[in-house]
């Protein structure tokens, strides 16, 4: 199969890139951008959309991961291989994020799972439950639950590896937190108990993403910016 022809004439590219996110992470012990350069080798290319969905709806299923798996394992009477499981991940989410139409939610599972071996063999148990997850999860009944890092490292150490866990742990804390530097490094501790921050080896301090900066103390005085903690 011509993965790119295919995934691009059924309108699935950035579902095909989450899934294969999904199973570099939970399957293969990849990170995400071990999993881009995978696919690049791969011929398989994606448009900066796809990769910006894919970034926003993995980052909501790794911080909602056991709320998603809850609600999935209602329909599911026996345990089944986990690149199945990462569809009706996808669907879960989308749903919630009203993603798409639901029938539409329905025929791109199926077609996803159409792409790979792992997949393709349960076309029906796909069809079924995601069909179940939709009529049952409509947007006003889901309810999640954000992981917060205590509850999530506990539910990825519970139940799975401890390299899966530590992957999936770094991936959720990057896209939920952001480093800032302070001006002045003597009010470190200031500012690491004003903006209940946590000091990094670097100096800098991390701070969650769920406010906004600009409301901060400190941020319109110029007493602290966001950097680049790779830089």
């Amino acid at each position: 199969m011509n993965v790119n022809k295919f995934i691009n004439s059924k309108n699935i590219s950035s579902r095909y890139l989450i899934h294969q996110i999904l199973d570099g992470v939970f399957i293969n012990r990849r990170t995400k951008p071990q999993t881009l350069n995978y696919l690049e080798k791969n011929q398989v290319f994606f448009e900066e959309k796809d990769i910006a969905q894919a970034e926003r709806i993995t980052s909501f299923i790794f911080g909602h991961l056991e709320s998603i798996d809850r609600k999935i394992l209602k329909f599911l009477k026996k345990k089944t291989n986990t690149s199945v499981l990462n569809i009706f991940r996808i669907v879960v989410s989308e749903i919630a994020l009203n993603e798409a139409p639901n029938y539409a939610l329905v025929n791109s599972a199926v077609d996803l799972a159409r792409i790979s071996i792992k997949t393709k063999y349960f076309l029906g148990l796909i069809n079924s439950v995601s069909r179940k997850l939709v009529a049952r999860y409509q947007e006003k009944e889901l309810e999640f639950n954000s992981n917060l890092e205590s509850t999530l490292k506990r539910y990825l150490t519970k139940n799975y590896s401890k390299e899966i866990a530590d992957n999936i742990e770094r991936i959720y804390t990057l896209n939920n937190t952001i480093d800032i530097s302070i001006k002045n490094s003597e009010e470190i501790e200031f500012w690491k108990k004003k903006l209940e921050a946590k000091i990094l080896p670097t100096g800098s301090l991390r701070i969650k993403k769920d406010v906004k900066l600009t409301n901060l103390n400190g941020f319109n005085e110029g007493k602290w910016w966001v950097q680049d903690i790779s830089s």
